[in-house]
C-alpha cells in the first residue's frame, strides 16, 4: 500500500515538474527572442523591447527586470520617447515593489505620473495611479490606497479604459479582503474577473481567482476556497508569476491541514517551498516552512517540527529586520512625496498658464487679422479710386460722383467692421464670463471637501496634514470668492447687472450678511457686532447690497488680527433734501496709509497685508463695491490711521 502511495506521489510531482518545464522552456524561449531584438548600440526601436524585457523578469529575475528598465528610460530619454519613458518607470517601480524596496517603487511610480501629467498621457495616468495605490495597499494604508485607486478609476471611465477598470476592482477587493469587508471584496474580485474573462490573459484571470479564494478561505468555507485556489493555479500554468504560484501552494496546503488530510498538505506544501526557493521570497519560504511545522506538529513528528521551527524564527527576524527598513524608508518618502505634489501641482499650473497664453495669442491673432484685412481693403479701394480719376479725366464730374458713392461703401464697410470688431469685444468678455462661471464649480466642489476634511479634523495624527487641510480650504474659499467678484465685475462691464431696488428692513439683511461671515471671523476669534438699529429701512438692491457689506466686511476681517472687535453701524442723514442712510464697517485692525487709500479702488494694484496675514487684496471686491454704492446714487469713503483701524462707509438713499 505505501509504495503505491509513493508511486502516486510520484508520478504527480512528475507531471508538475513537467508543467513547470514546458511552462519555463516557453518563457526562456520567448525571452531570448526578445533579446535578439536588441541591436548592439542601442536605438529607439530597443526602448519597447527593453520595456517587455523588464515586464517579462519582474517575478522571476527581478534584478535583471531592474537593468533592462533602466536601460529603457536612458534611451526614452535620449530619444524623447516619453510614452515608454512613462511605461518604463511604472516597470520599474513594479520590480522594486517586488523586492519590497518600497521607498524606490515610490519615486518611480511618482516619476511616471509626474510624466503622464505633463505629457497628457491619459492612460497612462490612470496605470500610475492604480500603482501607486497599489503600494500604499502593501504598506497596509488603506485610506491612501482607496484615495489613489478612486482617482484611477476616474481616468478609467473618461476613457473607457476596462483594462485599467479591472485591475481597479483587484485592489480594491484587495482593500476590502485586508479590511475583512468580504461581501463588497467578492463583488469587486468578481468585476474584476468578469472584465479579465474577456481579454483572454490567463495570467490575470488566475490573480483575480486566487484572491476570490482568499475571500472564502478567510469566511472558512474551505470547500469553494480549494476550487478557487486550484483554478488559479490553472490558468497560472504557463505564467512566470511563481510568487503566486507558491502563494496558492501554500494555502492550498493549510486547508488540506485544517481538514486532516497531512498527505496533501504535505505535498502541497512541498510545492509551495520549492517555488519559494526559486524566487527567493522569504515571506513564501517562511510560510512554506510554518505550514510544515504544522503538519509535523499534527503528525506528533517533534523533532521535525523543531528543525522547522528554527528555520521559522530565522525568516521571521530577518522579515522583521526588512519590515522595519521598510517602515524607515516610507517616512523618509514622506517627504519626497510632498516634493512630488508640488511638481504635479506647478505642472498643472503651467499647463493652465500654457492654454491661456495659446488662447490670448489667438484672440490677439483673430484681431490684428480683422485689423490688417481692413487696411488691406482700404488701402486697395484708394489706389483704385485714384488709378479710375488719373485715367479718367475727361468724365471727371461723373469719376467724382461714383468716387463718392464707393468711398461711401468703404466707409459702410468700416462701420461694419467696427460693429464686428465690437461684437468680438463682446465674444471676449462672456468667454471671459464663461470661464469665471465654469470655474467656480470645481472651486465650489474643493471648499465643500475641504469643508469635509475640517469636520474630522481630530482624526488626522500629521500636523503637516492638517496645516495641509486648513491651506486647501482657505485658498479654495479665497479662489471660490474671487471668482464669484470677477463674475460680478465682468457682468457689470458687459451691462448685465440688473438693478432692482425695494424697501428692506437694514438691520435683518445685515444679520443674514453676518451669519455669512461668523465662519471666517470665528476662527480668527473676532467679533463681529451688528449695531444697526431694528427700525431703519432703505432703498436697495438686496442682493447688490449683501455684496457690499459682504466685501467690506470680509476686508476688514482680513486685516483685522486675532482676538479684536468689528462693529458694522447706520446712521441717518441728510444731503440736498434728500434722506441718506450711512453704514460704517469700524475694523480695529492695521489700517491703511493715505498712500494706498489713492490706490484702494485700482483694480491692478495690490495692498501688502504685512503684519496679519499672507494674502494680497485683489482691488476687484472694492470696485465692485465702490460701482454698486454708485448705482444706488450714494458714495463710498474710508478713513484710516495706521496700526489703529480703519472705518469704511457708504451712502444709500432711505426708504
Amino acid at each position: 500500500m505505501r509504495s503505491k502511495r509513493l508511486l502516486k506521489i510520484s508520478i504527480l510531482f512528475v507531471f508538475f515538474l513537467t508543467c513547470a518545464d514546458n511552462s519555463n522552456a516557453q518563457e526562456i524561449s520567448k525571452t531570448d527572442s526578445l533579446k535578439q531584438k536588441l541591436s548592439v548600440a542601442g536605438d529607439s526601436s530597443d526602448i519597447a523591447v527593453l520595456n517587455k524585457l523588464c515586464w517579462e523578469f519582474r517575478n522571476s529575475e527581478i534584478q535583471h527586470s531592474i537593468a533592462y528598465g533602466i536601460q529603457s528610460v536612458e534611451l526614452a530619454e535620449k530619444y524623447k520617447d516619453y510614452k515608454n519613458l512613462t511605461q518604463a518607470y511604472s516597470f520599474l517601480g513594479v520590480a522594486y515593489r517586488n523586492i519590497g524596496n518600497y521607498t524606490k517603487a515610490f519615486d518611480y511610480y511618482y516619476k511616471g505620473l509626474e510624466s503622464a501629467k505633463k505629457y497628457n498621457l491619459i492612460e497612462q495616468e490612470g496605470y500610475a495611479y492604480i500603482n501607486i495605490g497599489n503600494l500604499y495597499l502593501y504598506q497596509k494604508y488603506y485610506n491612501d490606497a482607496v484615495l489613489n485607486l478612486d482617482k484611477g478609476l476616474e481616468i478609467a471611465k473618461q476613457i473607457n479604459n476596462e483594462k485599467i477598470l479591472g485591475y481597479y476592482y483587484l485592489n480594491r477587493g484587495r482593500v476590502d479582503i485586508e479590511t475583512k469587508n468580504y461581501s463588497q471584496a467578492l463583488q469587486f474580485l468578481t468585476k474584476a474577473l468578469d472584465l479579465r474573462s474577456k481579454d483572454k490573459n490567463l495570467e490575470r484571470q488566475g490573480i483575480c481567482l486566487k484572491y476570490i479564494g482568499d475571500v472564502y478561505n478567510e469566511q472558512n468555507n474551505y470547500k469553494l476556497a480549494l476550487k478557487y485556489y486550484k483554478e488559479s493555479l490553472d490558468r497560472l500554468e504557463k505564467t512566470s508569476d511563481i510568487d503566486l504560484f507558491a502563494d496558492n501552494y501554500n494555502k492550498i496546503s493549510n486547508i488540506y491541514l485544517k481538514k486532516g488530510n497531512y498527505k496533501q498538505a504535505f505535498f502541497y506544501a512541498e510545492k509551495g517551498l520549492e517555488m519559494a526557493e526559486k524566487i527567493g521570497s522569504k515571506l513564501r519560504l517562511r510560510n512554506a516552512n510554518q505550514t510544515l511545522m504544522q503538519i509535523h506538529k499534527a503528525k506528533k513528528n517533534y523533532k521535525a517540527v523543531v528543525e522547522y521551527q528554527n528555520v521559522v524564527i530565522k525568516y521571521n527576524d530577518s522579515l522583521f529586520s526588512q519590515e522595519l527598513n521598510e517602515k524607515i524608508s516610507y517616512i523618509k518618502f514622506i517627504d519626497e512625496k510632498y516634493e512630488y505634489d508640488n511638481k504635479l501641482r506647478d505642472l498643472e499650473y503651467e499647463h493652465k498658464i500654457e492654454i491661456e497664453k495659446q488662447k490670448q495669442v489667438k484672440n490677439v491673432s483673430i484681431l490684428l487679422s480683422v485689423i490688417l484685412i481692413i487696411i488691406c481693403f482700404v488701402l486697395f479701394m484708394f489706389f483704385r479710386i485714384k488709378r479710375k480719376v488719373n485715367a479718367n479725366l475727361i468724365s471727371k464730374n461723373k469719376q467724382i460722383a461714383e468716387h463718392k458713392s464707393e468711398l461711401e461703401n468703404t466707409l459702410e464697410d468700416i462701420r461694419i467692421a467696427n460693429e464686428k470688431l465690437k461684437e468680438l469685444n463682446a465674444m471676449k468678455d462672456k468667454f471671459f464670463t464663461i470661464i469665471a462661471h465654469d470655474l467656480k464649480s470645481p472651486f465650489n466642489a474643493i471648499v465643500n471637501f475641504s469643508k469635509l476634511l475640517l469636520k474630522n479634523y481630530h482624526k488626522y495624527d500629521s500636523e503637516k496634514h492638517k496645516k495641509i487641510i486648513k491651506y486647501i480650504h482657505k485658498s479654495g474659499e479665497s479662489t471660490y470668492k474671487l471668482l464669484e467678484n470677477l463674475l460680478l465685475w465682468s457682468r457689470s462691464q458687459i451691462g448685465n447687472i440688473n438693478f432692482s431696488p425695494k424697501e428692506e428692513n437694514l438691520y435683518q439683511i445685515s444679520i443674514e450678511t453676518i451669519e455669512l461671515l461668523s465662519h471666517s471671523a470665528n476662527s480668527k476669534s473676532i467679533t463681529l457686532n451688528n449695531e444697526i438699529p431694528k427700525d431703519i429701512f432703505v432703498k436697495t438692491d438686496k442682493k447688490l447690497y449683501v455684496t457690499i457689506l459682504r466685501n467690506l466686511t470680509t476686508n476688514a476681517v482680513k486685516f483685522t488680527p486675532k482676538g479684536r472687535n468689528i462693529s458694522i453701524k447706520a446712521r441717518t442723514t441728510n444731503e440736498n433734501n434728500q434722506s441718506y442712510t450711512e453704514i460704517s464697517v469700524v475694523d480695529e485692525g492695521i489700517g491703511i496709509s493715505k498712500e494706498k487709500i489713492k490706490k484702494l479702488f485700482n483694480i491692478s494694484e495690490n495692498i501688502s497685508t504685512k503684519g496679519t496675514e499672507d494674502e494680497d487684496g485683489t482691488g476687484i471686491g472694492l470696485m465692485l463695491c465702490k460701482e454698486f454704492v454708485e448705482m444706488h446714487g450714494g458714495q463710498i469713503k474710508i478713513k484710516s490711521k495706521v496700526n489703529f483701524g480703519t472705518t469704511m462707509s457708504f451712502t444709500i438713499p432711505t426708504a
